[in-house]
């Protein structure tokens, strides 16, 4: 039954994409390092996104959240209430303008946080944005997604196809584990993800990430100038093959992959394409073999937010003909 559901769902993601899409429609609000985007396809081809300064109060939450990642501390020090009014903020501001905009209230069913923000933020801000309502009828609200398997839906990656299979392989789906190696680039870190290629679902949950601060593009300007560049190109590659070696290592089933089975690398953030290229080419080298496509032809610093626009238009007529949302796990 699940899955028969979660085809259904794709069959209305691929049905959509060919089709005008009418006046109305809902959009993804993706957070960045001092902004929130709301995007959506207005057509087949017709990408709309309205960016939005937010306020302060959300660059020191973006920072502390950097700061403090991966710390079993930081969900206790969390002040719930004060963060709460922080992503409410963003997405009154946001509301405001695309009511201006589009002369009628926007309503959102994709909500995408920065990597850096842990799973509980997200529960925060989905609160915000869209609340579920109590009741016997109630319905599940936007839909939440981590930015890795987000810029992985832009390219379709969830489409046996579009991930360099032949038309043969993609006749045996169930046997197929293939991975792409998403590069999160941004000024103020770098995050490397997994992401697992479910063909069969339609899905692309996020298996393994690891984030570093120490090599945003930012930092590591800084960290060139202060010492040298061969120094910095070490310490980066060491971060690169550690993470990508770690998963051969690791003993966790949901965490383990080969470097064969990573077919794609996909590039996302505000990075420079100098330093997207230095990434690239040491990801090629450790992963060591010929098969992996890269996937940078859409502007790498609006990937995630077309992506999530991808999602935003198929989520709300699925729900509205009462089919059950994917259960997966992309945070």
């Amino acid at each position: 039954m699940f899955n028969t559901l979660c085809w259904t769902a794709y069959a209305l993601l691929a049905a959509f994409a060919t089709a005008e899409r009418p006046r109305g429609l809902p959009y993804a609000l993706c957070w960045g390092t001092s902004s929130v985007t709301a995007s959506r396809f207005t057509s087949a081809s017709a990408f709309q996104a309205v960016t939005f300064l937010t306020s302060g109060e959300y660059g020191n939450l973006f920072n502390d959240a950097l700061v403090h990642y991966d710390s079993l501390e930081a969900k206790d020090k969390i002040d719930v209430v004060h963060t709460t009014a922080i992503f409410r903020e963003a997405v009154q501001v946001a509301t405001k303008g695309l009511t201006e905009i589009d002369g009628e209230s926007p309503t959102f069913s994709m909500l995408v946080l920065p990597s850096v923000f842990e799973r509980y933020f997200t529960v925060i801000a989905h609160s915000t944005v869209l609340p579920v309502p109590e009741g016997p009828d109630k319905q599940d609200g936007a839909l939440t997604s981590h930015p890795a398997s987000t810029a992985g839906y832009a390219y379709n990656l969830n489409r046996c196809e579009k991930a360099g299979r032949t038309p043969q392989e993609c006749q045996n789906l169930d046997v197929l584990n293939d991975k792409a190696l998403v590069i999160d680039f941004e000024q103020e870190y770098l995050g490397l993800h997994i992401i697992d290629l479910a063909y069969e679902l339609g899905t692309l949950p996020r298996e393994d990430t690891s984030i570093s601060s120490r090599f945003g593009e930012e930092n590591a300007n800084v960290f060139r100038m202060d010492q040298n560049y061969d120094t910095h190109a070490q310490g980066l590659r060491e971060f690169v093959t550690g993470f990508l070696e770690s998963g051969q290592n690791s003993v966790l089933v949901s965490r383990s992959f080969y470097m064969d089975e990573i077919k794609a690398i996909v590039v996302a953030g505000s990075a420079s394409t100098a330093s997207f290229a230095e990434l690239v080419d040491m990801a090629q080298e450790t992963i060591g073999h010929q098969g992996v496509q890269i996937f940078d032809s859409i502007d790498p610093s609006t990937v995630v937010a077309q992506g999530a626009a991808a999602w935003a238009g198929w989520i709300l007529p699925e729900l509205m003909r009462g089919y059950r949302k994917p259960s997966h796990d992309e945070l």
